[in-house]
C-alpha cells in the first residue's frame, strides 16, 4: 500500500503551481513518467529502511 502523498501533493497550492493541477498533476511514481511528459515534473518512490543485516 503506497502512502497518500499523491492527495497531499494534489491539494498544494504551491506544488499545483508548479506540476498542474488535477487530474493532470505531474507527480508520477519513480519510472512511471510518460515519454515527453511536460517539465517541470516530479517523481517519487518509497524508501526502505531499517537495520543492517549482518552475519
Amino acid at each position: 500500500m503506497y502512502p497518500p502523498i499523491f492527495a497531499r501533493i494534489s491539494a498544494d497550492a504551491g506544488v499545483t503551481a508548479l506540476l498542474g493541477a488535477p487530474p493532470a498533476v505531474r507527480f508520477f511514481l519513480f519510472g512511471q513518467a510518460p515519454q515527453n511528459v511536460q517539465k517541470p515534473y516530479a517523481v517519487w518512490r518509497l524508501a526502505g529502511g531499517g537495520a543492517p543485516t549482518t552475519t
